[in-house]
Order: structure tokens, then sequence, then C-alpha cells
């Protein structure tokens, strides 16, 4: 699908409207170079790109919040509120022929009963699921869960410093099962969606299981428990055997069987306790996981990510903290997911703690009685004994219960996730296959821009696929980079055509002024020559091209030029 246009209305009239072509298409930014620092360099050309980010699902927010410190532009934010403005995006398949399919998608930056997210005239006002999940089948022509919309989308839209800086990692905070998902789709893998999204499950419970059981048993494995339980067992016996042989009264022994029954359904209702408990502490084990996930960020990843791009982003710890923030709200919707069983477990739980102690009152009021005997004292002693052993040993089966229980979900979940990579593992040819394919395109494109051949590759660590490209200097320079996410970016276009396969056609970059002017030439050229069908749409400063050749470009190609005096949304004209 390629871009059309991008349609901006003010109550109900055009405020702007941005037709598309194939090949380049430039948004400018006239100002001065000179002027920028004093200006703040806001008349709206990245603004551009997230506006069309905003109709393909995003929540919109960097439309008027400051990218470092989320500040926010009230006078924006009120604009968009107060006016009633609507974001329009026209996609369309072909820009050839009379019967190109079009997908009409429409926001608005109301709530409620006056939210529009509409696409070809249809309201869908849950944007996460109803409204991504709707693009993700019209676009993609993805129809499970995984990988979203979103997830596959954000790569064709590099308007922040992670993206434009990363080429295949370009998701804030993100598991590599979740990169796996979206590499294999990337890259043409059929059938393979919903086996993948149930790895991710299976995964995060597996992580989950094993954190709990090193947490309940210690350092003692079921063997050395099932061996104390034995010994137990052994010395109840025995005790038993004393027992019989003392001769009491019928009275005496009719309390005495009340207590044993009622010692029976202690041991019963401590089982089913314990059980309802682990349930509860395996939920409050995710909860608190995902809850130390909103505080902490991967270290180790964030130094990778920080020290491979800080010679050219300084700012890119506060902006990788931003996107945290971001990865946060996730969290926090997840988390509210996995709350709502709690409280109906922790009422059984209460309610089975009632009973407990009502039997132990009981099991306490009868055992007093037969203390008071007096004449059995050698008799209590054997009993208080035998107590001590029934409840050792009820502690321990409890505890066996509850580890051979998540030994065996483990097992299983293992043993699925097994089942899941031999699976995915049939895929191996088709992935190489379609990769060695790209390669060609990725291999072309990046020498005709830097006369170096980069290729992707795949590996698998630890069950999970990854991708990497070679002949790639993670120490290079902002242009050098620019250039290579360009390279991928077009050759990715390329291949989707070549096979056949459901994507956009246009890619949006913004700040590709590091690029040398030679190599921003030959980029243009590629992107408007016959050989690519597609779109390559980029924010620019105009003072950037200074060349004969780039200002020819400039001119050929800008869809859209803005200025101090006149900015995207024209607040300050009225």
């Amino acid at each position: 699908m390629f871009l059309r246009y991008l349609h901006i209305t003010k109550n109900g009239k055009t405020l702007r409207k941005i037709g598309f072509k194939k090949g380049v298409n430039l948004i400018v930014d006239t100002t001065p170079e000179s002027k920028i620092k004093e200006t703040g360099n806001n008349v709206g050309k990245t603004t551009v790109l997230r506006l069309v980010d905003y109709c393909l699902g995003s929540n919109g927010k960097d439309i008027y919040q400051g990218a470092e410190f989320k500040n926010t532009d009230t006078n924006v934010e009120q604009f968009l509120i107060n006016n009633n403005v609507e974001i329009s995006v026209c996609l369309i398949s072909s820009f050839e022929g009379p019967k190109a399919k079009e997908i009409i998608l429409k926001r608005n930056f109301l709530q409620r009963k006056q939210k529009i997210a509409s696409i070809n005239g249809e309201n869908y006002p849950n944007i996460k699921k109803e409204y991504c999940n709707e693009l993700n089948k019209l676009i993609f022509g993805i129809k499970a869960d995984k990988p979203t919309f979103r997830q596959i989308v954000s790569r064709f839209i590099r308007n922040d410093a992670l993206k434009m800086n990363n080429i295949l990692k370009y998701l804030p905070v993100t598991k590599d099962t979740v990169y796996e998902t979206i590499f294999l789709y990337m890259f043409g893998v059929k059938g393979k969606n919903e086996l993948l999204a149930e790895k991710q499950i299976v995964d995060e419970q597996l992580k989950s299981e094993k954190n709990y059981l090193t947490k309940i048993s210690g350092k003692q494995p079921s063997t050395t428990i099932e061996q104390v339980l034995k010994t137990l067992h052994y010395d109840i016996v025995e005790l038993n055997d004393k027992k019989k042989k003392f001769n009491v009264s019928p009275k005496y022994q009719e309390e005495f069987e009340k207590l044993k029954l009622i010692k029976e359904k202690i041991n019963s209702i401590s089982l089913n306790l314990a059980e309802r408990q682990m349930h509860l502490d395996l939920l409050q084990e995710n909860i608190n996981d995902l809850k130390e996930n909103i505080s902490t960020v991967d270290n180790d990843a964030l130094k990778i990510m920080y020290f491979e791009t800080k010679s050219f982003i300084p700012e890119l710890q506060k902006k990788f903290e931003d996107a945290v923030k971001f990865h946060n709200s996730l969290i926090r919707n997840k988390l509210e997911f996995i709350s709502k069983d709690i409280p109906a477990i922790e009422t059984e739980i209460k309610e089975l703690k009632e009973s407990l102690k009502e039997k132990l009152q009981n099991e306490e009021t009868i055992g007093r009685k037969l203390s008071n005997s007096g004449s059995l004292s050698d008799y209590d002693l054997l009993v208080e004994e035998l107590n001590t052993k029934f409840e050792k040993k009820g502690h321990f089966e409890e505890k066996l219960e509850q580890i051979k229980s998540l030994e065996k979900s483990i097992l299983e979940k293992t043993e699925r996730l097994s089942e899941i990579n031999k699976e995915i593992d049939k895929s191996e040819p088709e992935l190489k296959d379609n990769i060695s394919l790209f390669n060609k395109f990725f291999s072309y494109y990046s020498k005709q821009l830097y006369n170096e051949e980069f290729v992707l590759s795949h590996y698998v660590d630890k069950g999970i696929y990854k991708l990497r490209i070679d002949n790639l200097d993670a120490n290079t320079g902002d242009g050098k980079k620019k250039v290579q996410i360009a390279a991928f970016d077009l050759a990715y276009i390329a291949f989707t055509k070549n096979i056949g396969m459901q994507s956009l056609s246009f890619e949006m970059h913004d700040r590709i002024e590091g690029i040398h002017s030679h190599q921003l030439s030959t980029l243009f050229e590629l992107v408007n020559s016959d050989r690519f069908d597609g779109q390559y749409i980029v924010s620019v400063l105009k003072d950037k091209f200074d060349s004969d050749k780039l200002k020819c470009y400039l001119e050929e190609n800008k869809r859209l030029e803005l200025s101090q005096n006149d900015k995207l949304f024209r607040i300050e004209n009225g």
C-alpha cells in the first residue's frame, strides 16, 4: 500500500492536504540553519510523519509533547482539541489504473462519544485492539494476535532517534522472543504467527515458574523431601504401634478419634490452602516482575544500545528513558489484566483460613480435655510427639506437592516449547531462501550508496531466531548509519514486492541531513528510478540541500514547504 495523501481539517475545513507520489517525497523546512537554535526548529516537518503514524495507531502524544522531556505544548494540544482537528490518511494499492484499492483512515483528538478512529468510514474506538487489529488484517494480512500491527508498522515510520539509529531493534525495551516473531514474519515465514504468539506466552510462564520453584525449594530437591517423608512415615508407624499398646478408657478413645478426624480435616484444608496460595503467589510473582520492569531496564542491553550510538546521539540516554515510559504504560495494562483474578482467590484463601482456624480451635479444645486426664501423661506425650510428626509430614507433603506440581508444569512447558521450536525449525529453509533473496536487494542498494555490500543473516541463540548484519561498523558516524538504514528499508520494499507479500510500499525517515550530499543524490536517484516501486518520504532542512543537483531534487520532489511564517497547523495565523 502506497501513501496517497494526508489531509488535515480544522472544524470541518481543509487546513492542509498533502499529496504524495511514487519515489522521493520531501517535507521541507525552509528555516535558515543559522536560525534553528533561535527558533527551536518547530515548524512541523517531523509532525507530518507523526500524523501519519497517528492514523496508523500511535497514541499521538509525540504530536504535542517534546521528545526529550515529554513537556506538553499546550498551545498545540488545545488547538487540536478545541478546533476538532481531524487527520485523514489515504492508502492506495497502486498509483496506476482506476481499480486501485483504497483504505481511508481518519482520527481526531477528542474522547468518548466524540472520538473518531475510522477505517473506510467504520469507527473502531478501541485503538489498541479493534483499530490496530483491523489494520493488521487489511495492510499486512495478519489475523493472529502476534506480531501486533504497531510492532510491524513502527519500522516503516522512523520518526525518532531510536528508529533512525537501529536497523533491526527499532522498538523500545522489547524481548528477543517478540523480535523473533517480528523477524520471521518480516522475512516471509508463513503460517507460524499463532505458534510464535504461543511461544512468547509459554516462555514468559516458564521463566516465572522456574523463579518460583527456586524460591520455594531452596537447596532441597524433591528427592530429598521424599526421603524425609519416608523417615517420618517410619517414625509415625513406630509411634502408632506404641500407642496401640496403651490401655485407655473408651471415653478417652472416643475423644481421641474426634481429634484424629479433626487433624485429617486440618491436613486437607491446609493442602487446599497451599494450592490456592501457590496460585496467588505465582500471580504475585508475575505482578512483581512486571512492576520491576516498570522501574528498571536491562542495563546490559541499555549499555549496548547506548555505546552503539552515543558518538552521534549524545542525548540518547534520555530519549531511551522516555521510550521506557511508553513501555511502562503497556506493563500497567498487563498488570491490570493479571490482577483481575486476585480478589476471588484472596476471598477463597480467607474462607479456607477461617475454616482452618475453627478446626484448630476444636483441636485445641479436645486436646485440653485429653490432657486433663492426669493419669495418662505418658500417653499424652506419645500423642504429642505423634502429632508433631504428622504436622511435619503435612508440611513436607505440602511442599513436595507444590514442587512436583511446578516441576510437572515446567516439564510440560519445556516440552511444548521444544515442540514449537521444532515446528518453527521446519520453516528455516524458507527463511534462508527469503533472506538470500533479500540480500540481493540489500547488497545492491548498499553497494550503490556506500560502495559496501551489507549482508543479513540469521542464527539461533537459546532456541530463539535472531538476525544480524555483517560489514556493519557499530561505531560509524551518523551519516553512514542512516545510509545503511535507507539501504535496508529500500531493499525490504523491493523484497516484499518480489515475493508478493502484503505490506506497505513507503518508508518515512526523519533527519537525514547527516548523509553526504553525493550519497543523498544517489539515494534520490535510486528511489526515483523505474527499478524501485515504492515511496521514500523524508523531512529535511532546505539549507542542507546546497549543491545545484540537490536543489533541483528539492524543487522536483517537495510535497510540502514549511517556514517560521507558515507552520504546519498555522496556529499563529488564526
